[in-house]
């Protein structure tokens, strides 16, 4: 399993920050002196606040911010979550969890976990193991000499936490805020030094239509790349005739920190003209991130006659990227989108490519692919009925004579259960936290990849209206041990469905 240099620098980084923060009965509260803003207005002494769902904050060097939750019941799942805002650009404040007795419970972790965008989040999970007051300490990370920072904090009684916006163009907005919170982070030339500068922005993002699944379907494996010093890119989402005014405005955000740094970022536009309009890709050319600065340094359009030949020619994207592929290719019904979404991760994980093909042929330009690739030596086909033993049998016979594996279950949400299991046995995915996205529509999965390519986390397909039985016999494989997230509003998944996950508790509690 290869890991990129700059994934073992965040690694060793968190750990350092775990370092200073011992967990002793030593970080019981103590008086200390607060910022004078509305979650801490004492300024004078140790005042505990209620827990907020979500708020911003300021935090000095020597300053701390105290919190509380009364808990009621034994097992009752506690979240916390900081995301930087604004000043450090090494990173959030440090934070963790006191039980009622003082003694740390938990740690915060830099998050998404482990190889995020930079130390950008800090995040812990924990169960309360008795009734009582919790108390979470949020200090500055201590090795910064700089100003004041800001900081939003979320925290809950929960062990996913939503993220959407307004549709589904918001949400992939929100996602990719998510991962990179630090894009629009001011140039630092001590870290350009240490060449770390360009750690907190992507090197592009990817642009696809919201109208339809076709040609973004091989893009999770993709941007989600494991390769030595190469970034995950969020994905986007636009109306085919025009730019939605939130995925401008995130690409401007996006593009700000790397255009500062004079380092290019490129919007890669999936699809053809009668999928994303060429006025789209003029108004992404016409986008500034000041006044004589494009955002996008290029713009570069990957399409093929057909869905098949662009899922190819993003499978060749990725075998020119500076890790090249892995000797495994994924292979998933072109025509249905479950499948595939449950794919692109864990094909990312492989470093392998994800091509498509029809239930009973294998199309000429995925066949080209694989006979162009000769490293490629394996497949896995992802469903059961979806790609038929037709298509298997002819992937194990030349020209292709590939060592074929199916990965499929009864329906769309025990395949990705088992593609789920499956990247967690054989390509070091980490089963203990989960993105929960809706088998009943496409948009939403999209988004995901990218953040699961940081958390290296499984994504998991639920129904709507109610919980898979698949994400529960997964938890109780694997129950939560760091928070989870659960992409979409409402109406793709429902607030039962997600109590329902918050409901869910390993053994012991």
């Amino acid at each position: 399993m290869r890991r990129s240099r700059r994934g073992v620098m965040l690694l060793a980084m968190a750990l350092a920050i775990a370092a200073l923060y011992p967990a002793a009965a030593s970080a019981a509260p103590r008086a200390t002196v607060f910022q004078p803003d509305a979650y801490e207005p004492d300024d004078a002494t140790y005042t505990a606040e209620p827990f907020h769902t979500l708020t911003t904050h300021t935090l000095t060097k020597t300053d701390q911010d105290w919190s509380y939750v009364d808990i009621t019941a034994t097992g009752t799942p506690i979240m916390s979550e900081t995301t930087w805002r604004g000043g450090w650009v090494l990173g959030t404040p440090a934070i963790q969890l006191l039980n009622p007795d003082g003694t740390v419970l938990s740690i915060g972790i830099p998050s998404p976990f482990p190889f995020g965008g930079g130390p950008s989040t800090s995040a812990f999970l924990a169960r309360a193991h008795k009734p009582g007051k919790y108390l979470v300490q949020v200090t500055p990370i201590p090795f910064t000499d700089q100003g004041a920072g800001a900081y939003e904090l979320f925290e809950a009684e929960k062990q996913i936490r939503r993220i959407a916006g307004v549709n589904r163009f918001d949400t992939a907005v929100q996602v990719s805020q998510k991962m990179w919170p630090t894009a629009s982070a001011p140039y630092d030339a001590l870290l350009d030094a240490a060449g770390s500068a360009s750690s907190f922005s992507p090197t592009g993002c990817v642009l696809a239509t919201g109208r339809g699944f076709a040609d973004a379907l091989a893009a999770g494996a993709w941007i989600a790349k494991n390769g030595a010093n190469e970034d995950k890119m969020p994905i986007l989402l636009t109306d085919p005739d025009g730019l939605s005014p939130v995925t401008a405005a995130e690409i401007i955000r996006l593009a700000s920190g790397r255009n500062d740094t004079k380092i290019p970022f490129t919007v890669y536009v999936l699809g053809g003209p009668s999928t994303i309009s060429d006025n789209v890709v003029t108004q992404v050319r016409g986008l500034r991130t000041s006044k004589w600065t494009k955002a996008a340094s290029s713009v570069e359009r990957i399409a093929g006659a057909n869905r098949f030949e662009t899922a190819a020619l993003v499978g060749a994207k990725e075998a020119a990227s500076p890790s090249g592929i892995g000797d495994t290719a994924f292979i998933a019904n072109g025509f249905s989108y479950a499948d595939a979404l449950s794919a692109g991760p864990v094909a990312a994980r492989a470093d392998g490519p994800l091509l498509l093909v029809e239930r009973d042929t294998i199309p000429s330009a995925t066949g080209a692919f694989l006979q162009s690739h000769p490293g490629i030596t394996k497949a896995v086909i992802v469903g059961d009925s979806s790609v038929s033993a037709g298509v298997a049998s002819a992937l194990a016979a030349p020209p292709y004579s590939l060592d074929v594996t199916r990965v499929a279950g009864a329906n769309r949400y025990e395949t990705s259960r088992k593609l789920a299991e499956w990247g967690v046995t054989h390509y070091g995915m980490l089963p203990f936290s989960e993105i929960v996205v809706t088998g009943t529509g496409y948009a939403d999965g999209l988004s995901a990849a990218g953040l699961s390519a940081f958390m290296r986390a499984p994504v998991l397909q639920t129904p709507s209206s109610t919980l898979s039985p698949q994400i529960t016999a997964f938890f109780a494989t694997w129950p939560t041990l760091v928070p989870s997230y659960l992409i979409g509003g409402t109406a793709s998944i429902s607030a039962a469905t997600e109590a329902q996950f918050d409901a869910l508790r390993p053994p012991g509690f």
